[in-house]
């Protein structure tokens, strides 16, 4: 009986590690253009140590920074946009305030800041 028990209190721990590992994250943003409301829309899901934007994994990722709590994120990666220049985009997420902030820039530059609301998506 304690062997059963045993089995099933490790079964727990490997089962509450695979699904602690997964973080999933929805932001959005807000804006007009030519007078019409737009919302853009991502999702963000955070596996060990990779992360997948609307189901597609980021490649060229930087740095990848969860607290402990998973309170808050920080992830920056690199890629080379349409005009074959490379891109930087840093993303900071604070799911306690439920603001996320994007910044895209070019090597050097300030760049574009986008603020976002955030919430974590429970499964």
């Amino acid at each position: 009986m304690k062997k059963l028990l045993g089995i099933v209190v490790l079964g727990f721990l490997f089962c509450n590690t695979a699904i602690a590992n997964s973080l999933i994250i929805h932001c959005k943003y807000e804006f007009t253009s030519e007078g019409e409301k737009v919302v853009n829309e991502d999702t963000f899901e955070i596996i060990d140590d990779k992360v997948y934007k609307d189901g597609r994994l980021l490649k060229r990722l930087q740095k990848l920074d969860v607290n402990f709590f998973k309170t808050k994120v920080e992830f920056t990666r690199k890629y080379i946009g349409i005009t074959g220049k490379e891109i930087i985009s840093e993303w900071k997420i604070n799911l306690k305030s439920k603001k996320g902030t994007n910044r895209t820039r070019q090597y050097n530059e300030v760049g574009n800041v986008t603020i976002y609301e955030c919430e974590k998506i429970e499964i």
